[in-house]
């Protein structure tokens, strides 16, 4: 009967401290499962749907930002092409009048050649008219 007992005794022995190690492990295992739930502020937000919203929200400026910039460089941009073809206008304009200023200046340069020509040609009749009137006085 001791023997029975001593072995009922060692059987409970062995049977807890099984239930033990189970208990260990049973405990481990929660361990890591909380570890591993352990929920951020970020993961938090996301969770709640705040994160998102907040999200939503900085996407939404930013693409109000992108369409007021490029309001303002299509304005520019239309801006320099009105100045561009302006300045094209004027450097046309210009030039054609540098053209017309140049045909004058020919003009002028053969109108003051053929008054050179008469005046020369004035100045030799009167020299010879004069000195024909020295020769017959």
């Amino acid at each position: 009967n001791k023997t029975k007992d001593f072995r009922k005794i060692i059987n409970f022995m062995k049977w807890n401290h099984e239930l033990l190690e189970l208990q260990e492990n049973d405990a481990k295992e929660q361990y890591k499962d909380w570890q591993l739930l352990r929920v951020t502020n970020q993961l938090k937000l996301v969770l709640d749907g705040t994160k998102v919203e907040t999200e939503r929200l900085k996407l939404k400026k930013a693409e109000e930002q992108i369409v007021k910039q490029q309001k303002i460089y299509d304005e520019k941009d239309t801006k320099h092409q009105r100045e561009n073809k302006q300045i094209l206008r004027t450097i046309k304009r210009r030039a054609e009048e540098s053209k017309r200023l140049r045909q004058q200046l020919e003009g002028l340069k053969q109108s003051v050649a053929v008054k050179e020509e008469i005046h020369n040609g004035i100045l030799k009749v009167s020299n010879q008219v004069i000195k024909l009137v020295f020769q017959q006085q």
